[in-house]
């Protein structure tokens, strides 16, 4: 496991390979609870690292030795951060009880989209978006975990089917993050479909200068459609070169 502090994140690597296994993003985190337990008893230097932030599901590590190590390098990373680290000292069995897996959090996500169907779905029939919402989650919704999950980067890109490093992903991202939370609620995916869907036409041009507004300015310069249409050809596993990106810019 090592820190990438030029992005603010965790990253994973597996044993033998040494591929990288795991990306956390930590962007809007305010807190975090690392758990451990020994596994042999007496043994300080061995045992059960679990590492739990809201909104994504657990990290787990099972160290033969340096586990005190592991445990303050990852505590200080943390609080370089300005998250609000806490922890607990477990029985191994307590913790691997209540972990949350990423198997756990799929179905998690899975509920999240289900639900935001049915309620954007309403939405249009009815027409009445102003107050579909709130009467779903009053009176329709069962899922209440479903309405209370936020999606990490990597959840939301991979719901548009793209890698969440891409320059796309990031503006779309960060324009329907209202809150700059680093996740997105029910409520703001909810109101992004919304708009996508059934805003007007003024809305829509809106909400397109703001994402295709790459560096921020105000203004949609000629390197921010550059930047954008690059990106999104790659995503489609193409590279664009710069004359082709001239030509379709109509230098």
């Amino acid at each position: 496991i090592a820190p990438v502090r030029a992005s603010n994140q965790l990253k994973v690597y597996e044993t033998v390979s040494g591929g990288v296994e795991r990306t956390i993003d930590l962007h809007g985190v305010r807190v975090a609870m690392l758990r451990k337990a020994q596994l042999v008893p007496g043994d300080e230097t061995s045992g059960l690292l679990c590492l739990r932030i809201s909104h994504r599901y657990d990290m787990v590590l099972r160290l033969s030795s340096g586990l005190p190590e592991m445990l303050h390098s990852i505590e200080q990373y943390l609080s370089s951060l300005s998250i609000n680290v806490s922890k607990e000292v477990l029985a191994q069995s307590m913790i691997m009880a209540d972990v949350v897996t990423k198997k756990d959090r799929q179905k998690v996500v899975e509920s999240f989209f289900r639900t935001l169907f049915k309620v954007t779905t309403t939405a249009a029939e009815s027409g009445k978006r102003g107050n579909t919402f709130k009467a779903a989650s009053r009176k329709r919704m069962c899922e209440r975990m479903a309405m209370n999950t936020e999606l990490t980067r990597a959840e939301f890109a991979e719901a548009m089917g793209m890698v969440p490093s891409s320059i796309f992903v990031e503006q779309v991202f960060r324009y329907v993050d209202k809150d700059k939370s680093g996740t997105v609620s029910f409520q703001e995916f909810y109101q992004f479909l919304v708009l996508f869907t059934q805003g007007s036409l003024d809305t829509k041009t809106e909400m397109l200068f703001a994402i295709y507004d790459v560096d921020g300015d105000g203004v949609l310069s000629r390197d921010d459609f550059s930047t954008m249409l690059g990106h999104l050809a790659e995503q489609g596993g193409e590279t664009v070169g710069k004359e082709k990106l001239d030509s379709l810019l109509g230098q």
